[in-house]
């Protein structure tokens, strides 16, 4: 019998080639034998699990075997039943060191369950959860007592959907930096989280309902510190806009199908955030967001790195302001952008020197326009052309030669 040589790779050594497999991989592996099975539980630090009311009884040896464990994510699917408070009890008394945890369908899980999570993972810097059962008494106790929370993430609450107006979600430690909410109904609860929490940094507002110029008026002046903001299809006007232009730190700024933004919100937005380095805009096909907006943006945010133009009416002009002003910047795509023609691709061939990405669908360009590519852009290294009918492959091939 030839000698099983892994016998002499020490057990660090072993676990460090754990580590640095997949988790299917890290599955297999187990299997191979006693030593394996127990050394892949010691080392794992991450695990997903499906959070089915089934595996209830085999919670305490899943938790007696991954004793290292730092991120879980439990994910049920919503016509079946899920875990209930008790498992996430057991979850937090065992894993003592968790620092990351997702929830995903878990409808069974309640605000008293979160109550006795908060109690002892007190090491907890990311929570995430979506369409689970518990609400903003929960979310109190979670941001009152796990003082290292960094980044909360909310998605279809059912308890916020039918919580009363005075259960507001309140800032806690207030060390949240990241946040993202998203389809929910009643996202105004979480006004004063964001107003006590002045080391926020990522806010993410996705598909809520209600008015939101109001409350971005409120929060935006308590925020020196935010550096990027993702606002999509929100009730949102030029009033918003000009409530975000507040926000002198901003970087990074996604405008997505605002139907009621204007030239108007944009230019507000260029004259307070000078310093922004990446931008978003979907016009939703309103035609209320063009040269004007842009050429505004050129003239102000000349530290402008990445730009993304998806259904907006654009020109030769402001291109060529873009080009001429924003010397640093690397990404563009324009996307569904039905003026978009060779003309405005051999602007860019011309003006955007510093250009490495370039992404262009749906739009109305010709070989003509891509083969003069080749003519300009000469830092250009990727380029993706989809969707745009006019363009055949001889054309990308004659680039290729260029």
């Amino acid at each position: 019998e030839q000698e099983d040589l892994t016998l002499l790779v020490p057990d660090e050594c072993l676990e460090w080639i754990l580590h640095k497999l997949s988790p299917g991989d890290r599955t297999q592996s187990s299997l191979v034998c006693r030593r394996w099975h127990r050394l892949e539980g010691r080392s794992r630090t991450q695990l997903s699990l499906a959070a089915h009311a089934d595996v209830m009884p085999f919670l305490p040896r899943i938790c007696s075997r991954f004793v290292q464990l730092t991120k879980i994510t439990l994910k049920c699917d919503r016509r079946d039943p899920s875990i209930n408070d008790r498992a996430l009890v057991l979850i937090s008394k065992h894993c003592k060191g968790l620092v990351k945890l997702k929830l995903k369908g878990c409808k069974d899980v309640t605000d008293e369950g979160i109550d006795h999570f908060s109690r002892v993972a007190r090491s907890l810097k990311k929570f995430s959860c979506g369409s689970c059962g518990f609400g903003p008494l929960g979310l109190n106790c979670l941001l009152q007592r796990c003082a290292d929370l960094e980044s909360l993430a909310v998605k279809r609450l059912r308890g916020i959907s039918q919580a009363f107006p005075e259960l507001l979600i309140s800032p806690g430690c207030g060390r949240i930096r990241k946040l993202c909410l998203k389809e929910l109904r009643n996202a105004r609860l979480f006004g004063p989280l964001i107003i006590g929490s002045p080391n926020l940094q990522v806010l993410r507002l996705s598909k809520n309902l209600g008015h939101w110029d109001k409350l971005l008026e409120a929060i935006t002046e308590h925020l020196p510190h935010l550096l990027e903001l993702h606002v999509e299809r929100l009730q949102l006007s030029d009033r918003g806009l000009q409530a975000v232009a507040q926000c002198k730190s901003l970087e990074a700024l996604y405008v997505v199908k605002a139907s009621e933004c204007t030239n108007f919100g944009l230019s507000a937005v260029a004259f307070g955030c000078r310093h922004l380095k990446r931008l978003r805009l979907d016009g939703w096909r309103s035609g209320r967001i063009g040269d004007e907006g842009l050429i505004s943006i050129a003239k102000r945010c000349r530290e402008l790195q990445e730009l993304v133009l998806i259904r907006l009416s654009i020109s030769v002009g402001s291109l060529t302001i873009i080009g001429s002003n924003c010397a640093s910047l690397e990404r563009l795509a324009v996307c569904n952008c039905e003026s978009f023609g060779d003309a405005e691709l051999c602007c860019i061939a011309t003006r955007f020197r510093a250009l490495r990405k370039l992404c262009i669908r749906s739009c109305s360009i010709t070989n003509l326009g891509v083969e003069g590519l080749g003519n300009g852009c000469p830092a250009l290294t990727r380029l993706k052309v989809r969707n745009c009918n006019q363009v055949t492959s001889e054309g990308i091939g004659n680039l290729r030669v260029r």
